[in-house]
């Protein structure tokens, strides 16, 4: 059986005000809490200025040209228009893949490797990283960034050569950023504005200050098993401070990140 491509839709309504500047204005539009181009199913309405949305969607668009554009073909999930089709058909191989050693950068070898046919379906490629600096009190640990492949097929098996990844770009900064956009979008459509202190992460969302590995990494657990869904995300309080958990692709077994929305109000 196939992964998952769906994602049950849930709708929260308007807090009123722009999430990322906090300001009043005519014209807020609804914020997708994973956008449409991963068929994002769960909507925040009235969330974002056009201001704003200037800001925050380019990096979006971003990852999904280039980290996720594997991911989404070999899914079938192409934009915001599209209807998955995994129950008419099976996935595709969309591109070939590197073979070759990798740098710290993920800069993909030189040579083309396809699948043969008994190493099964699509792979996957995603960026991995240590876990959140503001809840392990750790510096970034650049140098600990790797790349996890995945088959795509009815079971997850190891990739017989340890250096392949795919041919798009890694963008790990952007990607880092597009986590804690997501995290934090949910954050206050299910718990409201005052779910923790959002003044730095939303700093952060609006200044591009570069430092979203602090908030956005690889959960402490990384156990990908158990979600029928395409996408999920859920929240948790721990020491002191509010955690969304973000789990792309969840259905395909893909190991989980966790992102830190910002310490704990007095009253919280």
């Amino acid at each position: 059986m196939m992964p998952s491509a769906l994602m049950p839709p849930k709708t929260w309504k308007s807090l009123g005000v722009c999430i990322y500047c906090l300001q009043e204005t005519k014209g807020l539009t609804r914020e997708h809490l994973i956008p449409e181009g991963l068929d994002g199913k769960w909507v925040l309405q009235g969330a974002v200025c056009e201001a704003c949305k200037r800001i925050v969607n380019p990096p979006e668009a971003l990852i999904l040209r280039e980290n996720l554009h594997t991911a989404r073909v070999a899914l079938d999930i192409r934009g915001k228009h599209h209807k998955a089709k995994l129950a008419r058909r099976g996935p595709r191989m969309p591109h070939k893949v590197a073979l070759g050693r990798h740098g710290e950068d993920l800069v993909p070898g030189e040579y083309d490797y396809q699948p043969q046919p008994d190493e099964g379906l699509p792979v996957l490629t995603f960026v991995r990283f240590p876990p959140p600096s503001r809840l392990h009190g750790k510096k970034d640990a650049e140098h600990s960034i790797r790349a996890e492949f995945s088959h795509l097929g009815n079971k997850l098996r190891p990739l017989p050569h340890p250096s392949v990844g795919t041919r798009e770009p890694m963008r790990i900064v952007e990607f880092a950023y597009c986590l804690t956009k997501w995290a934090y979008s949910f954050a206050v459509a299910e718990l409201g504005l005052e779910c923790c202190d959002t003044a730095d992460i939303r700093d952060l969302l609006l200044n591009w200050r570069g430092d979203a590995l602090r908030f956005a990494g690889d959960a402490e657990s990384r156990n990908g098993k158990g979600c029928p869904h395409l996408h999920w995300m859920s929240w948790r309080k721990e020491r002191a401070l509010r955690i969304v958990t973000v789990r792309l692709f969840a259905s395909t077994g893909i190991a989980p990140y966790e992102v830190v929305i910002g310490p704990l109000l007095a009253s919280v």
